[in-house]
């Protein structure tokens, strides 16, 4: 049953990590958004929005900031965030999620809640989902994504050398992405593991970064 549970933790961060092309690991604070870029970074924005986020008569969430707070944050993102929430509140009301008091979002299914530092395990959110790596696994994922990477340089090199050039471009836009990746999760890494944040709207649509625990 872990296998299995961290064999989604490895697939979850195979889609966060094709949000990191054309960003700096100096911007792991921010987030990896579509659209203009936002006044405040896509974590500020969340944080700000955070405390207006309250749960409807029909036991769904729902996120009603003053004006005056919403006009803070990227027209864009905020579309984005709020069709997120409706992904969020169709796993509440098929019974995948369950509100908390906080407004928080639990797995039913979920054997144990237990975060401390070095931890692996996954937590959601009304904005989206946050997968903790422990250092053990952490350094798995950048063992894997070195690996892929450099598979994905043979791949552009033999492309290469038999004159396919699309399919030398994609491997090599796929070993960069691997490369990107591996180097935001060490950069990240403070020795207790790291943590993959993505929005509820998946890539390329929405966000995702990478922070230390």
């Amino acid at each position: 049953m872990w296998w299995h549970s961290r064999t989604r933790y490895v697939l979850t961060v195979v889609v966060a990590v094709i949000g990191f092309v054309g960003a700096s690991p100096a911007t792991s604070a921010g987030a990896l958004a579509a659209g203009a870029p936002s006044k405040h970074s896509l974590q500020a924005e969340i944080k700000l929005l955070d405390r207006y986020v309250v749960t409807d008569g029909n036991g769904t969430l729902a996120l009603s900031p003053p004006a005056a707070v919403a006009r803070q944050v990227d027209p864009a993102d905020l579309t984005m965030l709020l069709n997120g929430l409706a992904v969020a509140n169709q796993k509440v009301q098929s019974g995948e999620l369950v509100i908390t008091s906080g407004h928080q979002l639990v797995d039913p299914k979920s054997v144990g809640f237990n975060i401390q530092w070095n931890w692996t395990g996954r937590v959601y959110h009304w904005w989206g989902l946050q997968s903790f790596f422990s250092e053990y696994y952490t350094l798995k994922l950048e063992g894997l994504y070195t690996m892929g990477a450099g598979a994905a340089g043979i791949c552009a090199a033999i492309a290469g050398a038999l004159g396919a050039a699309p399919v030398a471009l994609i491997c090599g836009m796929a070993a960069a992405i691997l490369a990107f990746g591996v180097g935001w999760l060490m950069w990240a890494d403070n020795g207790g593991g790291d943590i993959i944040s993505q929005t509820w709207t998946p890539f390329p649509f929405g966000g995702a970064w990478i922070n230390g625990q």
